[in-house]
């Protein structure tokens, strides 16, 4: 997650850490300091974003939450799911005011699924917030629409699920 052009937020996975990182303009990393380190039981952070006041939503793979962190790193709010594996979220909607959290099935047993039946949905929750506006740049992305593969296909629109996340 890109809190501006020279610094940004990096999760270590196997770790457990979430690093901000500060880059010279030439892209070498300046400064690389853990942000948060979070605990076993927390499982691991995942994907992230940021929102308008750059407060860090954070998806936790095998630990069925987003957590949102402050810029000091203190947990200001926590959006529990019925899904074990949380992958990523994004700010989007009509009004940039909803949260869309994937989530995977990878690694998951019988009773784990059992237990987390909504594993490998989609999730949508309305927030209070919004994203971060980034200045547009412009980048050209190319892919081989072969190498997308099964994974790209296996998504189903059916597995969409609205939740709702108040304070």
């Amino acid at each position: 997650a890109f809190i501006d052009q020279y610094n940004f937020y990096h999760t270590d996975s196997p770790k457990k850490k979430i690093y901000k990182i500060k880059t010279h303009k030439n892209n070498k990393i300046i400064s690389k300091k853990i942000f948060k380190k979070l605990s076993p039981k927390d499982g691991s952070p995942d994907g992230m974003t940021l929102d308008k006041y750059k407060n860090l939503w954070v998806a936790h793979f095998n630990g069925a939450r987003v957590s949102v962190f402050n810029k000091n790193a203190k947990l200001i709010h926590r959006i529990n799911l019925p899904a074990q594996n949380i992958t990523n979220c994004a700010f989007g909607g009509q009004n940039n005011n909803e949260l869309f959290i994937t989530s995977a099935t990878k690694g998951m047993d019988k009773a784990g699924l059992q237990k987390f039946r909504y594993s490998g949905f989609l999730f949508s929750v309305k927030t209070n917030s919004k994203p971060q506006l980034q200045k547009s740049n412009s980048i050209k992305i190319s892919y081989n629409q072969s190498a997308l593969g099964q994974s790209h296909n296996s998504l189903r629109s059916s597995q969409r699920i609205r939740i709702r996340a108040d304070r």
